[in-house]
Order: structure tokens, then sequence, then C-alpha cells
């Protein structure tokens, strides 16, 4: 009777234990459930935050590099714009940082301008009318350590340097417009320096200060040509000095030149 008691308690002590190990392994895999979803939350909230900081980290590179080809050389008149665009379509940027790579690639074909989101780069930020637009593609791959929580997102976003290439161009065709017009006379016969002279730097006061009021700068130079019929090379460069960019202020330059008569 004593011994069978004895088992009894023993039994029902097993099972208590049993039952307590079976409660612990439940809470366990319940608390290592609830870590693994924090886990998988907090590599979602990291992924997304570093992409936002990479995709804005590329679009200021890529501006800052826009910036150097544009500052480079002196571009057409003509075609100030379209030259501008040409210049900077296919600039990239590759980055990577905490388990994520970009790319972001600049386009040179202009498209209407639209809000952004890349706020974080203010003035750059965004398209504007009578400013130049920069259309980039970003593309943000990664993943959390461990592989679990993967990211990739591609997105296309519009930057702007706060000039207009076609400003320079149009004030330096209607001055060189202007200058002809002036030296209309030479078609007569030889050369008169002097002459010439007179009308270029009379012609030139005018469009100095008329550039001035738009905040540009206007350079003339000219080549008497000479011989029987007078003839001369005509020189206006325009410039457009500091634009603010990510690296600092920089100048735009646009240059045409015409044979008279």
């Amino acid at each position: 009777m004593g011994k069978r008691r004895a088992v009894g308690a023993t039994l029902v002590s097993v099972v208590l234990f049993s039952s307590l190990i079976i409660s612990n392994a439940a809470l366990l895999a319940a608390a290592q459930e609830k870590a693994s979803d924090a886990s998988l939350v907090d590599g979602e909230s990291s992924l997304f935050v570093g992409s936002v900081a990479l995709r804005g980290v590329s679009g200021v590179e890529l501006l800052a590099r826009a910036q150097a080809a544009l500052s480079s050389k002196v571009f057409a008149c003509p075609n100030a714009t379209g030259e501008a665009h040409e210049a900077v379509g296919g600039l990239s940027v590759s980055l990577s940082s905490g388990g994520l790579s970009s790319i972001a690639v600049a386009s040179s074909t202009a498209g209407e301008p639209r809000p952004d989101n890349l706020s974080m780069l203010r003035e750059f930020d965004g398209g504007h009318p009578g400013q130049f637009d920069l259309y980039v593609m970003t593309v943000v791959n990664g993943s959390y350590p461990g592989g679990r929580v993967t990211y990739s997102k591609n997105e296309y976003h519009t930057l702007n340097l706060p000039f207009d290439p076609s400003a320079a161009g149009s004030f330096c065709l209607t001055a060189l417009g202007e200058l002809a017009s002036g030296l209309s006379f030479l078609s007569a016969g030889a050369c008169n320096a002097s002459e010439i002279a007179a009308v270029v730097s009379r012609v030139e006061a005018r469009i100095t200060a008329a550039a001035t009021a738009l905040g540009l700068h206007a350079f003339v130079t000219y080549a008497i040509d000479g011989g029987a019929t007078c003839s001369m090379t005509l020189d206006v460069r325009v410039t457009q000095d500091g634009i603010a960019g990510p690296d600092g202020p920089f100048t735009w330059s646009v240059e045409e030149e015409e044979q008279l008569p």
C-alpha cells in the first residue's frame, strides 16, 4: 500500500514536471518567434532608412559630376540647353553601405518637371521651371544580415541645378546679331580698322550693360581678315558665374562666332 502511494506520488511529480517543461518550451518558442518577428521588422526598417540615405548621397554625387561636366567646357550658343543635357546624360554613381548597393544614372532626355521625394537635397530637389533639370534613375538592392530580409527598388527622380542654360545662349545670339548689324557696311570695300573698332566698342558697351542687368557677362573679340574685300571674324562669349552647386559656385559658358560679310 505504502509502495503504491510512493509510486503514485512519483508519477504525479513526473507529470507535473513534464507539463512544466512543455509549458516552458512553448513560452520559449513564442519568445523566439516574437524576437524573430522583431528582427525582421528591424531589418526592414534598417534597409529602408539606408536606401533613402543612399539615394540622397547618390543624387548629390551625381549633381556634383554634372556640375563638373557643365563647367569644364564652353558650349555652343544655338543649342546650349540640348548640349548641356547631352553632357550629363549617362553620368552614373555607384555606392554601397550597410548591406545595400545603389547605382544612379542621369538621362539626357528632358521630361516634364515634377515633384520629387528627395527633400534632403533641399534646393537641388525636384524640377523647377527656368532651371536645369537632371533626370535620374536610382536602383537600390540589398539584404539584412542573415538574408531573411531583402530590399530592391527602382525610382525616378528630378533634380536641378539653379540656372537656365538657354539664357546665356539666347543672349549670345542676340549680341552677335547686333554686332553683325552694326558692321553691315563691311561689304562696301576695303577694311577701315578704326571705323570697325569704333563700331565694335559702341555695340560692345551696350551688350555688356545688358548682360550685367541679366546676371551675365559678355565678351566680344574680333579679327580683321583683310584683303581686297573687307572681312572679319566676330566672336561672342557669354558666361553666368556663381551658379550654386553641391561642390560650390560654378560658371556656365557659351560661345559663338560669325564670319562677316
